[in-house]
């Protein structure tokens, strides 16, 4: 009898380790998905607006004119002219292309830009007016901070 008793807590032992082995391999499978989850959903692109890249000003040399693309040239009137600008990463352009169509009759104008190009111009244009002191200046230069950190937030450093 005193073997049976300690077969049984040898087994017990085993039991015991096998689910410490098991509830450990659960963790580590369960955070493996979480991560991948979490990378595989990450967005490729963010849709903003002109005016999210500063006055025509500034982003015409970036994003063409403010108005209609289809359009040589815009209204006298003062007019909004819808235009979308979309920051992509780790997408191509004819991709991103499919994904949001130019289409004159709906009026969807869409600009494109890879992420580098739209972080890049943010930094030097956030950089060049850091030193104007005009309220107008400071006001622009917050607009793009808060552009840049959108496109941060969305598609990541």
């Amino acid at each position: 009898m005193a073997q049976l008793k300690l077969l049984t807590r040898n087994q017990l032992v085993r039991v015991k380790t096998k689910t410490i082995i098991l509830t450990i391999g659960s963790i580590l499978l369960l955070n493996a998905c979480a991560t991948f989850t979490s990378t595989s959903t990450k967005q490729h692109y963010i849709d903003l607006t002109y005016q999210d890249f500063g006055p025509p000003s500034l982003a015409t040399d970036l994003l063409g004119s403010e108005w209609w693309q289809w359009n040589p040239h815009g209204d006298p009137r003062p007019s909004h002219y819808d235009v979308h600008v979309i920051v992509y990463r780790n997408m191509t352009e004819s991709d991103i292309r499919k994904h949001f169509p130019i289409d004159e009759a709906t009026e969807k104008d869409y600009r494109y830009l890879p992420y580098t190009t739209a972080i890049n111009y943010l930094d030097t244009n956030i950089t060049a007016l850091a030193s104007e002191d005009e309220s107008v200046m400071q006001e622009i230069r917050e607009q793009l901070i808060q552009t840049r950190g959108e496109i941060v937030q969305a598609l990541g450093d």
